[in-house]
């Protein structure tokens, strides 16, 4: 031990030690023997000091704190990590690129896939995919792909080691839509080629996840990427895809990237029905607010200025009611226009009445508003907004107006 020899060798490894029984543990990490278990959670663990360690997490015991922040601890090495985040210290570095990083993974790092980043935090899954996209790059013929949606267009774009393809989509499509074509067009462009082993990278993780789960109501570009995908396989090409970070600093991810918002060219081929229904209810909504907005005596839009849903009451009489007054149109203020009368007026007021002077402005209810609403002066939008208050309709039947809306 003191002589720093390490006559006892792993078979599997080659790793080295200086006493026997560290290369007894060592080996576990092979067989994934882990003869010690928790009494309390049934964990198990391969050597004994991790199971004592995992038992203070039952005891809340926290022996390691921070010098600086006072930030406890049950076990010292999640305490090194922590200072590391007060010395800047990043002691895992790329062996390709040389970027340094703060945290290493200590799962297998050829997990590749995106599921990878349901079992890890998002640095440790950053560092493995760096390393990976270097290592593989080696290997396989990259393709990195994005999709880009702004307020005036769709696109997408396709990194090939010697060319980059984007394409604008029509505007109704999502940014969903732009990210799988995309992938289907990376797809058909390897289709040209002779066969070879390709890896296909895509930032957005909610398609990989589409693809590895179909369904009857599943995106229908998603049925040609996997068809043309067993195409391809047939025909001898092997081709993975692969899930990476977005905006960290991968080149290729960050040459897609721009050129799917600088794209030009336009790609002439369907919108999937999905995206269309909602371009159109978009445009439509659209259409309609401005028509709303257009109308100076619309008494509506006084109190709801945006053209939305609001939730209804569970009773539907109140519900009428509190409609009829919202739109300002009630059988009191507006049926001399069907009888050909002259329009109500308030006596004390010498003024035509309508509902903004009957719930609002008219004095001789200035001391019932003070009852309910402890003001004698409140607006419409406070009294029938998407949430009515709560007195409306005890201060509508108080002041004897509520059988006449």
């Amino acid at each position: 031990m003191h002589t720093k020899e390490k006559p006892y060798s792993c078979d599997v490894c080659g790793k080295g030690f200086s006493q026997r029984g560290n290369l007894f543990t060592h080996h576990r990490i092979h067989t994934d023997e882990k003869p010690f278990s928790c009494d309390v959670c049934n964990k198990e663990f391969s050597q004994k000091k991790n199971l004592n360690e995992h038992y203070r997490s039952h005891r809340n015991e926290k022996p390691y704190s921070c010098d600086i922040c006072g930030k406890k601890y049950s076990q010292k090495s999640h305490l090194n990590v922590h200072l590391r985040i007060h010395t800047n210290e990043k002691p895992y570095s790329c062996d390709v690129c040389h970027k340094e990083f703060s945290l290493k993974n200590r799962n297998s790092i050829t997990h590749i896939y995106w599921k990878i980043l349901l079992h890890g935090s998002k640095v440790a899954v950053w560092y493995q995919t760096h390393i990976l996209i270097h290592n593989l790059t080696l290997l396989l013929r990259p393709v990195f792909t994005d999709g880009s949606k702004s307020t005036t267009q769709t696109s997408f774009a396709c990194v090939f080691i010697n060319s980059t393809l984007s394409f604008q989509l029509h505007p109704s499509c999502s940014i969903f839509t732009a990210e799988i074509r995309a992938i289907l067009h990376s797809l058909s462009e390897i289709s040209n080629y002779p066969a070879d082993n390709y890896i296909i990278y895509s930032d957005s993780l909610s398609v990989l996840q589409a693809l590895s789960s179909l369904h009857r109501h599943s995106h229908p570009l998603a049925f040609s990427i996997l068809d043309l995908h067993d195409r391809l396989v047939c025909k001898g090409f092997s081709i993975l895809l692969c899930w990476v970070p977005s905006h960290v600093g991968i080149s290729g991810n960050e040459i897609a990237d721009t050129a799917a918002k600088n794209a030009s060219a336009v790609l002439d081929n369907s919108t999937p029905l999905k995206d269309f229904k909602h371009y159109i209810n978009l445009a439509l909504h659209s259409r309609w607010e401005n028509h709303c907005n257009s109308q100076s005596m619309n008494k509506l839009r006084s109190i709801k200025p945006v053209v939305e849903s609001w939730p209804t009451l569970n009773n539907r009489k109140a519900d009428t009611i509190v409609t009829r007054l919202r739109v300002g149109h009630t059988r009191y203020t507006h049926r001399h226009l069907l009888m050909g009368e002259q329009a109500p007026m308030c006596t004390q007021c010498n003024c035509i009445l309508s509902v903004l002077h009957i719930l609002s402005e008219c004095p001789n209810f200035n001391s019932v508003r003070l009852r309910y609403f402890q003001t004698s002066s409140i607006s419409l939008t406070d009294l029938l907004g998407k949430t009515p208050h709560v007195h409306l309709l005890p201060f509508l039947k108080s002041i004897g107006f509520y059988p006449l809306i």
